[in-house]
């Protein structure tokens, strides 16, 4: 395991196990803030990790819901514009359809989705999928799960070339949509 020099960390979610298992050690393993976004195993632990942000407010910050609704429970999206492209974080996929997706976890994942449309989002960078993103929107979404991003923090700009997310073709995307709004 190792890290990066860095001051912001975005875990796109299931810090914990479907078995509720986590390792807060890890957290002091990762430089800078860290910014969760909680994935479907992490409601499992969600005291503990709240409990531990109330504890060290400047390690670990949690996004809970979208505009302070967390409904469905599970729900967790942040959005941000980085040099005019509008970027969905999420555990979630904000394009396609997850066809393993079951009761909880489906819901916030449709919901994901909607929010994604909603607001117009250009590109979409999530987890949950593991190495089973055969049917994703390469075009408009980025899978960091652990397995696609070898196990540890990758940058944003690494990511977006590692993964030949070709910058002209978000563009089009962009334009596509912006028209689509007219």
């Amino acid at each position: 395991f190792s890290t990066i020099a860095i001051n912001l960390v975005l875990h796109l979610g299931d810090f914990t196990t479907k078995k509720g298992m986590y390792n807060f050690d890890i957290f002091s393993r990762l430089n800078g803030r860290i910014v969760l976004i909680l994935g479907n195993h992490d409601m499992q632990m969600l005291n503990n990790l709240e409990a531990y942000a109330a504890q060290h407010p400047h390690k670990l910050q949690i996004i809970k819901g979208f505009n302070c609704v967390f409904k469905p429970q599970g729900l967790s999206v942040l959005i941000k514009k980085i040099n005019g492209v509008k970027v969905l974080f999420s555990h979630y996929p904000g394009v396609s359809q997850d066809k393993f997706a079951r009761s909880a976890a489906k819901r916030s994942h449709e919901r994901t989705r909607e929010i994604f449309g909603e607001q117009n989002c250009d590109l979409a960078i999530h987890g949950h999928l593991h190495s089973n993103d055969g049917f994703t929107h390469k075009a408009r979404e980025i899978n960091v799960s652990v397995e696609r991003i070898a196990f540890k923090p990758v940058r944003l700009g690494d990511l977006i070339m590692n993964n030949n997310f070709n910058v002209s073709t978000l563009a089009d995307v962009i334009e596509a949509n912006e028209q689509g709004r007219d």
